[in-house]
């Protein structure tokens, strides 16, 4: 049995999470993150749900991106998508990822982690659908 491709949901879902107003309102922000939601900041921080609930609701500025670069998602299973992107700030440049779950009708973020990214010029590898895993 084939299932439908919805993993543009989950990018749509994640650019709600960016949309200051959204992030402004902790009802549709608990409305996007699962329950068991963590996240890894830019600083390393790790943050529970209510953790980054707490925090958005105290923002007096939200910090959202002059620019994204590339946000897409990647199916993984029936209903659970990869999300990644570039995100352009006033403090730089940084790589997003986020794990999405289709539950209930409606998308919502299990995992997110975001990292600054290096100043370094050298060429970063993207990931290959055709990558293997190897174990020892």
């Amino acid at each position: 049995m084939s299932h439908p491709d919805l993993s543009g949901e989950a990018v749509a879902a994640e650019l709600c999470l960016l949309d200051p107003v959204v992030r402004r309102d902790p009802v549709a922000v608990a409305a996007l993150l699962d329950e068991a939601f963590v996240e890894v900041g830019r600083s390393g921080r790790v943050l529970s749900r209510s953790n980054v609930l707490a925090l958005l609701a105290a923002e007096t500025r939200p910090s959202t991106p002059t620019l994204l670069e590339g946000p897409a998602a990647e199916p993984l299973a029936p209903g659970i998508a990869l999300v990644r992107y570039r995100a352009h700030t006033s403090a730089g440049v940084s790589r997003h990822i986020s794990l999405w779950l289709a539950k209930q009708g409606a998308w919502r973020c299990r995992f997110h982690q975001g990292i600054v990214e290096s100043e370094d010029p050298a060429p970063t590898a993207e990931p290959s659908s055709s990558a293997t895993l190897t174990t020892t």
